[in-house]
């Protein structure tokens, strides 16, 4: 991903983005290592098992970044997350289904964090 080539898509937003980087020079730079981080990030089951906070996983039924049979998979190793399917979605959930997204996500962040469990965790067909 080369920042001229982003450029010509949205310069505006571009620009945008290097008058709030501190190393704005450095662009180029935070895309190849953002790219690689994306391309070769594996997160598995023994990492999200770690996660103890609340957490609202928000997925999109289109997103093919994160299916939701991987977003189910991840949910149930999570202790206290909660998942909201965003219908008529796809990885962009919150521009594609607003009203949806934001009720789920409203919910999460008014609840009082001492009561949130999580979702109940129920078995599926694994082998």
């Amino acid at each position: 991903m080369k920042v001229e080539d982003l450029a010509q898509i949205d310069a505006k937003f571009i620009e945008q983005q290097k008058k709030i980087m501190p190393e704005p020079e450095r662009y180029q730079e935070f895309c190849t290592n953002y790219m690689k981080f994306w391309s070769q990030m594996e997160v598995g089951e023994d990492f999200l098992k770690t996660i103890t906070c609340p957490v609202l996983l928000i997925a999109g039924d289109e997103d093919d970044h994160a299916p939701m049979v991987t977003m189910v998979e991840a949910e149930q190793y999570i202790p206290n997350a909660s998942l909201c399917i965003v219908p008529k979605a796809w990885h962009s959930a919150f521009i594609d289904n607003f009203p949806v997204t934001w009720t789920a996500m409203e919910g999460f962040l008014q609840a009082d964090w001492s009561k949130l469990t999580g979702s109940r965790k129920v078995a599926y067909n694994r082998r």
